[in-house]
């Protein structure tokens, strides 16, 4: 689940203005454009009470910036439509317009397959809003100071109940072994199961460790030893540094448009943050981690395509 284009909802509050949507690059057939566009002309702008307000802007996007949508630019291409740059919360994506009234998100492919929307992107958005915005959240690493790492950073959004993120771990584990740069950012919002500690009490206990990430090993240890439940008891009480952590993160995760967990935020080769939301397939794990594939044979990985007869775990 690759970078998300629309917020759904803003979308249903339109819902009587036709709007073609992908929920994410891959889910939304691709739009193929019979003579390559060229950037040509910028419709006029004009700043009222803080707002852009453009000459000609479809009523769908009006009501998307009324409803907390930015307007970073828009343009006109040569075959007619418009290109619109916009910014929900820190995430950037490109929409289309035309004359007809209708606004549709998507790959937008040129005759010899080039994707123009990711050139747009790429050309308009601001590179460093994620990245610097990634960069202030707290996390347990896994490359201890004087080691090397093996990949770029990926930073994971963790919570100690979750399932998937368990899945993640195990799934991950072949890749840190082999010296990738994993930072677990902690996050507490789960409800725990009767009888077992809480999200913020596990952390506490995680966090006040001396060595954090063989602490987090250990919880993960224990929960896959009984059946995904369970993991760390409480021995400390939550602080206020704990709690400051927690809200420092959840603000990071609602930042990047995230709403649950595990979900994952990276560099990709041209230098610009990917999002993953949720447990990815075990697939798409070496582009992840730009490293070659290694899959795990935990069980709990049969669901996501794991085949560790095919690629084994390096020793």
């Amino acid at each position: 689940m690759k970078k998300s284009l629309l917020n759904i909802s803003i979308i249903a509050a339109v819902a009587a203005v036709s709007i073609f949507v992908g929920r994410n690059m891959g889910d939304t057939a691709p739009v193929i454009v019979k003579d390559a566009p060229v950037v040509n002309t910028e419709q006029v702008a004009s700043s009222a009470n803080g707002v852009l307000e453009i000459a000609d802007m479809p009523t769908q996007i009006k009501v998307a910036q009324q409803n907390g949508i930015e307007i970073i630019k828009n343009f006109k291409i040569d075959n007619g439509y418009t290109v619109w740059i916009v910014k929900n919360r820190s995430n950037y994506n490109a929409w289309y317009s035309d004359e007809s009234g209708y606004v549709f998100v998507g790959a937008y492919l040129d005759p010899a397959g080039k994707n123009l929307t990711a050139q747009y992107l790429e050309q308009y958005a601001p590179k460093d809003t994620q990245t610097a915005l990634i960069e202030t959240a707290e996390y347990i690493g896994t490359v201890k100071e004087g080691e090397v790492a093996k990949s770029k950073p990926v930073y994971v959004f963790y919570e100690p109940h979750c399932g998937y993120c368990s899945a993640f771990h195990a799934a991950a584990q072949p890749y840190i072994d082999a010296g990738a740069d994993v930072r677990w950012i902690p996050l507490a919002f789960l409800k725990n199961p009767p009888g077992d500690a809480t999200s913020y009490e596990i952390l506490s206990r995680i966090m006040d460790a001396p060595d954090p990430l063989a602490e987090l090993d250990k919880h993960e240890a224990m929960k896959a030893a009984n059946g995904g439940r369970g993991g760390l008891t409480k021995t400390v009480d939550p602080d206020a540094d704990l709690f400051r952590m927690s809200e420092k993160n959840s603000t990071v995760f609602s930042e990047l448009g995230f709403t649950g967990t595990p979900a994952l935020a990276y560099v990709n080769d041209a230098g610009r943050i990917e999002l993953v939301k949720g447990m990815p397939q075990m697939r798409d794990l070496p582009g992840i981690f730009g490293m070659e594939r290694m899959d795990s044979d935990d069980r709990r990985l049969t669901r996501f395509r794991a085949l560790p007869t095919v690629y084994p775990a390096k020793k």
